[in-house]
C-alpha cells in the first residue's frame, strides 16, 4: 500500500545506500561510500513539479525496460571515475518543465563541472567530489558564476556521506 521508495529506506537503513531493480521495489543493501567523498549540493530557486516532469518524460516508465545501472564496483572506484557513471534519465524532461534548470546545466558545463547531475525530478543538483577541498572549490566556483549570471539559489552545501543520509561538512 506504500510506495516503492518506502522499502528503500528500510533496506538501506544501515548504509544509506541500496541498489534497486524492477520498478524500484527490488532492493539490495549497498556498502557505505568512501568516507572522504563529498557531495556539492546546489538548490536553484526554481519550481519543478514532479508530476509535470513525469508527464514530460519521453522514457518508458513501466514494463520490462532495461535501464543502465551502477555496478557494485562503483562503490570502490575513485570519485572522479564514479561520478562519470552517474546519470539522470529525467533531466531532459525537467529542463522542459523548468527551462531555468537548463541554464544551471549550462553553467556547470561551462565551469568544468559537467559531471554535476540533477537530483531525481529536480530541482536540486549534486556533484560527487573526491574530498572536502574539491567540493568546497566546486561550490565556490559555481556559486560565483551563478551570481554573475543572475541565477537565483536557495542555497548550496557540501555534504559528507553519513551512513544514514548525509551531514553538512
Amino acid at each position: 500500500a506504500l510506495g516503492a521508495d518506502c522499502a528503500f529506506f528500510v533496506e538501506a537503513a544501515d548504509t544509506g545506500w541500496a541498489r534497486l531493480a524492477g520498478r524500484g521495489d527490488e532492493l539490495v543493501a549497498a556498502p557505505r561510500l568512501p568516507s572522504d567523498w563529498r557531495f556539492a549540493l546546489f538548490v536553484p530557486e526554481v519550481r519543478c513539479p514532479t508530476a509535470d516532469v513525469y508527464r514530460a518524460a519521453r522514457i518508458p516508465l513501466s514494463g520490462h525496460v532495461r535501464l543502465p545501472s551502477l555496478q557494485p564496483a562503483w562503490f570502490d572506484a575513485p570519485a572522479a571515475s564514479a561520478r562519470q557513471q552517474c546519470f539522470n534519465r529525467l533531466e531532459a524532461a525537467a529542463f522542459e518543465v523548468a527551462p531555468e534548470l537548463a541554464r544551471w546545466r549550462a553553467l556547470f558545463d561551462a565551469h568544468g563541472a559537467g559531471y554535476v547531475r540533477l537530483t531525481g525530478s529536480g530541482s536540486a543538483f549534486y556533484g560527487l567530489c573526491a574530498d572536502d577541498a574539491e567540493a568546497h572549490a566546486l561550490v565556490e566556483r559555481c556559486t560565483a558564476a551563478a551570481r554573475a549570471a543572475g541565477l537565483a539559489s536557495r542555497g548550496q552545501w557540501v555534504l559528507a556521506p553519513a551512513g544514514r543520509g548525509a551531514h553538512v561538512a
